[in-house]
Formats: structure tokens, C-alpha cells, sequence
């Protein structure tokens, strides 16, 4: 039987670049070379099959959701929350929530979803909301968009290996071009919801 060690696979690399970017009101934390071993995330990620069972209202794709110890994540979390978005959370709440976060990933594909709808997670200025880019550098198209009043203002390419991080109130959906991810080919990432 193979054993998964989390604190390896869930490394968080020191050898990482951040930076801000800004669309309209929202602020979007770009964390790129995240993880020290993305192969082995995204290697866990493809070999658990998706399910279209979720809790999660009107998400158009697939999911996986597996319980693993995700301590390794707690203090760069947290450090990224009080650094870029001070006076949001505590840290008390950051470390229990993702102490108990599980392997949430998003698959989907693109047809269809070009004209997918702005949403929010949650309408709480507070509440924050993470994705990290899963596709090797061949496979990346698109992004996350952000959008203010329904208008697309910009977005966040996909970047393999690459974190972001904004307001769970903040309106955005998937961006996926069209012809981007079709037949064997999806679009995977990584979320939590703090």
C-alpha cells in the first residue's frame, strides 16, 4: 500500500515570487512557484477520480475532495493573509480553518463555460478564497477573471504551480477560451475557502 507523506507533498517552496494585482475594488494575491513539489500535487490530483456529487451550488464542473493533513499549509497561509490582507481574519481562526481544510480540486472543461457568469463565494468582505493552478506549463490557457458590475475587468493567467488568494466577495468565474480544455484535457486547481 502506498502512504502518502503530506508534509512533502504539501510543501510550501521558500523560492516564490509575490506580487499584487488589482481589478477594480478587488485586491489578488499572485503567489507563483507555490508549491516545492507541484508534480506530486498535481500527481495526487489525477489520480483520484472526480465525482459530479458536491455540495457546492451552480459549480458547472467535477470535483475531488479528500481528506489529507494539511498542517504544512497552515503558517504560509497564514502569513500570506495578515501580510496582504491585514485586518481580515485572525490567525486563531486562519489555523483552524485550514488545520481542517481537505484536497478540494476543481476539474472542468471548456465547452460551454466561455460565457460562464461573474459569482461570488460569499458576500463576506472578510471571508477569503485561494486557487492554485494545476496544469503543467503545455496544458495552462486562461485564468481566473475579475469582474465589477457584471463587466469583466481583467484576469489572473494560469500559471502551473501558481496561488492566488482574494475576497470571497469578490465577482469572478473561471476563464476558459474556448477550445482551451477539450476531450482528454482539463482544467484542474486547487481551492480553499478560509
Amino acid at each position: 500500500m502506498k502512504i502518502i507523506d503530506e508534509s512533502e507533498v504539501f510543501k510550501v517552496s521558500l523560492d516564490h515570487k509575490e506580487s499584487v494585482i488589482r481589478f477594480g475594488g478587488t485586491n489578488v494575491l499572485v503567489v507563483d512557484n507555490f508549491y516545492t513539489n507541484p508534480d506530486l500535487v498535481r500527481e495526487l490530483a489525477l489520480t483520484i477520480p472526480p465525482t459530479h456529487r458536491h455540495m457546492r451550488d451552480r459549480y458547472p464542473g467535477i470535483m475531488i475532495n479528500a481528506s489529507y493533513d494539511m498542517s504544512s499549509l497552515v503558517d504560509p497561509y497564514n502569513n500570506y493573509i495578515q501580510t496582504y490582507f491585514p485586518n481580515h481574519l485572525l490567525t486563531d481562526y486562519v489555523c483552524r480553518v485550514m488545520d481542517g481544510a481537505t484536497f478540494l480540486i476543481n476539474v472542468m472543461q471548456s465547452y460551454g463555460l466561455q460565457n460562464m457568469p461573474p459569482h461570488t463565494d460569499n458576500p463576506s468582505r472578510e471571508n477569503l478564497a485561494s486557487s492554485i493552478f494545476l496544469n503543467t506549463p503545455d496544458e495552462c490557457a486562461g485564468g481566473t477573471a475579475f469582474y465589477e458590475d457584471g463587466q469583466m475587468l481583467g484576469h489572473v493567467e494560469m500559471k502551473y504551480n501558481r496561488m492566488i488568494m482574494y475576497n470571497q466577495c469578490a465577482e469572478h468565474s473561471g476563464y476558459l477560451p474556448e477550445g482551451s480544455f477539450e476531450s482528454d484535457l482539463w482544467r484542474i486547481s486547487q481551492q480553499f475557502f478560509i
